[in-house]
């Protein structure tokens, strides 16, 4: 069998960005709620380079990445096949230089998929996938790898008897010489306890030094977590997801932990028949915003993108944004935010008319009030969706995730095409200056001869 891995890669000499809308004169004045009707989706957005990384007729995907300099990334992935599949890691610069490539090999039966990739140092990483073997619970696998020549150094797996975990984010810890881990946990037997969050802290060595059931009653699961202080020093996490209501119906879900992962306060937000965050990032000294989705209660209306900022201290909401494009559902993945009190969120874009557009990343750029400063867009192939989003070096966006291609039939070349999977990365254009036009500015009086300045 012939193994054909594709790298396509798009380096362009001049940048010509075409984005759909620019605030033309930005108002100083917070709208606390605003739906926005997008524009079609630019799918010409032009990018500094991109990779696509597949096997014919297998499905991959890049699930994270880790930014090494301004031409080289490392990126964390699976391969499936039937219902398996393998984990790979992928070292790799703009030209499509290969510098190493590590694939693992499961026992029969099982599955690796890796999510997860973190810096330890200059010289090591850690990555975090779901382990699924044939007899045996669910659990985590943890390995840490040389950066320079892609060997393992070290494995551990999380597991529990009768319970199954499923792994779904992992930062540094508050004091940055362990993790923190999130996880879903389900009974493997009798499902007595419906499905919900557990919290795990690990020290360097990857042993769990502390862990945390999160049982509101009801199913629940959480996709991010952020590590953050405040001005007086206290330390904190932040956690954001889903969980079901009394009434079956999906909320919006954020929880405040201590460093020893005891809930602070919680917090849902019930929007139209379900909502969901996915991502969250700390805005400003006594704000935060968490990003997800929400459907709407119209039958045929679509998902919208969903915004919220809420204080620091209580969780109370000062700001929301929903955004919406007809026959397009849109999920909001990622947000980073700056220091200038801009905001950056990536969405994934499920077209519902493959003929007229196909799936795609939407990367807006919010000014402190939220109001849209840019509106890119970014696909590949019959379709890409983003997983994650990273600021790398030189300030330039990183989006990753996976792309739809479409291979000619082995059995009908002439006829048939048969569509799979493959990893998809694109690098975007740097992050460019910003001055508030809203804070004022300190007034310099010039100097009066004559006087001393001290």
């Amino acid at each position: 069998m012939t193994i054909l891995i594709r790298i396509y890669l798009i380096c362009l000499a001049v940048l010509v960005m075409l984005p759909f809308s620019t605030a033309a004169q930005e108002h100083c004045d917070v709208v606390p709620e605003a739906i926005e009707q997008l524009g079609v989706p630019d799918l010409r957005t032009y990018n500094i380079w991109d990779v696509v990384y597949g096997v014919p007729l297998e499905d991959e995907a890049f699930y994270d990445y880790l930014p090494v300099d301004d031409e080289k990334v490392i990126l964390v992935g699976s391969t499936r096949n039937d219902l398996t599949a393998r984990p790979f890691i992928l070292s790799t610069d703009r030209r499509g230089r290969v510098f190493w490539q590590w694939k693992g090999n499961p026992d029969s039966g099982s599955s690796l998929i890796l999510k997860r990739i973190l810096g330890i140092d200059d010289k090591t990483f850690l990555t975090v996938g779901r382990l699924v073997q044939e007899g045996v619970p669910q659990g985590i696998w943890l390995g840490i790898f040389n950066r320079e020549e892609g060997t393992l150094i070290k494995t551990h797996v999380l597991q529990k008897s009768g319970i199954h975990l499923e792994f779904t984010d992992l930062e540094k810890n508050i004091e940055g010489n362990g993790y923190i881990l999130s996880a879903v946990q389900k009974e493997a037997g009798t499902h007595t306890t419906p499905p919900h969050a557990r919290f795990y802290l690990l020290d360097k060595n990857l042993d769990v030094i502390e862990d945390r059931a999160f049982i509101p009653a009801h199913e629940n699961y959480i996709h991010d977590i952020l590590v953050s202080k405040t001005t007086y020093g206290e330390k904190f996490y932040l956690a954001v997801g889903e969980a079901e209501n009394a009434y079956g119906r999906t909320e919006a879900i954020i929880l405040r932990l201590d460093p020893y992962l005891n809930v602070a306060w919680q917090r849902s937000f019930p929007r139209g028949v379900g909502s969901r965050f996915f991502g969250v990032a700390r805005t400003r000294t006594s704000e935060i915003t968490a990003v997800g989705d929400v459907l709407p209660a119209l039958e045929d209306a679509s998902r919208a993108g969903l915004l919220i900022s809420m204080d620091l201290a209580l969780g109370t909401v000062r700001q929301e944004r929903y955004y919406s494009f007809p026959e397009v559902d849109y999920t909001g993945k990622d947000v980073l935010t700056l220091k200038d009190g801009r905001t950056l969120l990536v969405m994934a874009g499920y077209t519902r008319n493959e003929e007229h557009k196909a799936d795609h990343a939407r990367y807006l750029t919010l000014s402190p009030r939220g109001v849209i400063m840019k509106d890119l867009s970014y696909s590949n192939g019959k379709g890409a969706i983003p997983e994650e989003m990273k600021i790398g070096p030189l300030d330039r966006i990183y989006i990753g995730g996976s792309t739809t291609i479409e291979d000619p039939d082995p059995e009908d070349p002439e006829n048939k095409t048969i569509r799979s999977q493959d990893g998809w990365m694109v690098v975007g254009e740097p992050i460019e200056p910003y001055e508030d036009p809203c804070i004022p500015k300190i007034r310099e009086f010039p100097k009066i001869r004559g006087f001393d300045d001290n």
